[in-house]
């Protein structure tokens, strides 16, 4: 499985102009979410949240910046495995499956 840092890496959008690009993919992001994704999204970082917090308290007891530190760590590579794991992949199949269409549906729109 491949994860792209930047979208004019992703395959889908290569040929697109890069205020396009940004589009698209939101697009997509939005498109390929259902109410599933988003529980499990919210689980993983309920149990993040609270896995974060038990470290805090064996590293640094009631200090704020080490209870800050742990949760902000973990939060944002959680996020970012959601990110590889999930959002990227169904956000390309969505591109693969729609891109072409909704881009000529455009282009007729912007015709008339």
């Amino acid at each position: 499985m491949a994860y792209y840092w930047r979208l004019k890496d992703i395959p889908e959008l290569r040929d697109l102009q890069s205020g396009d690009r940004a589009k698209w993919w939101r697009e997509a992001v939005a498109q390929s979410r259902d109410s599933r994704a988003m529980v499990i999204r919210f689980l993983a970082f309920l149990c993040t949240a609270f896995a974060a917090n038990m470290l805090a308290k064996e590293l640094g007891g009631g200090n704020i910046w080490v209870h800050s530190a742990c949760m902000a760590v973990a939060i944002g590579v959680v996020a970012w495995l959601i990110e590889c794991m999930s959002d990227q992949p169904r956000a390309r199949r969505w591109l693969q499956a729609n891109l072409a269409r909704q881009m000529a549906r455009e282009q007729r729109l912007e015709a008339k």
